[in-house]
């Protein structure tokens, strides 16, 4: 008796693993993400470089970005933007109003490869950063940019509410 629960119970272990490999639209319903340590990590070192930035705090800069930090961007004049050159411009950015979502955190043992969508009032654009460990610590080496076009932004209320009449 004790042996057919047993089987039973790893039947169903076994049949909820299954059921968990198989893709979000097979299995009936929307697959949950989880945040990784990674992910969480890096979001937290993400925001502190942003507060940073925001309160010119020379003292976190240093420590979050490497002296030979350089930006890059599709924009002209399409050539890396040091980081004293870069600083003041992104200085401009209210932290409270940026949200960084669809993080994806690539572990390349001392590098890390973080991407995500960085959506602030005046846009929305696709981040990678380059992140390199120094002991303990992190600091950021490199960042890719580029403006998304109005089809990548999130939807708004008005264009989620919206169903077809059959009159348009």
């Amino acid at each position: 008796m004790k042996s057919a629960i047993y089987i039973l119970l790893a039947a169903l272990a076994t049949a909820g693993l299954a059921a968990q490999d198989r893709p979000a639209s097979q299995a009936g319903h929307f697959r949950v993400m989880t945040t990784t340590r990674l992910v969480a990590v890096f979001s937290d070192l993400e925001r502190q470089w942003l507060v940073a930035l925001e309160q010119k705090d020379r003292a976190a800069l240093d420590q979050l970005m490497s002296e030979d930090f350089q930006a890059w961007t599709p924009e002209p004049p399409g050539e890396p933007m040091p980081r004293d050159e870069w600083m003041p411009k992104a200085a401009g950015i209210k932290s409270q109003a940026v949200r960084l979502r669809q993080m994806s955190v690539r572990d390349l043992g001392n590098t890390a490869l973080v991407c995500f969508v960085l959506s602030q009032p005046s846009g929305d654009w696709f981040v990678v950063d380059v992140w390199t460990k120094h002991g303990d610590a992190w600091q950021v080496t490199d960042r890719y940019l580029s403006r998304l076009s109005g089809a990548h932004r999130v939807p708004s209320a008005k264009t989620t509410d919206k169903r077809p009449t059959g009159k348009e």
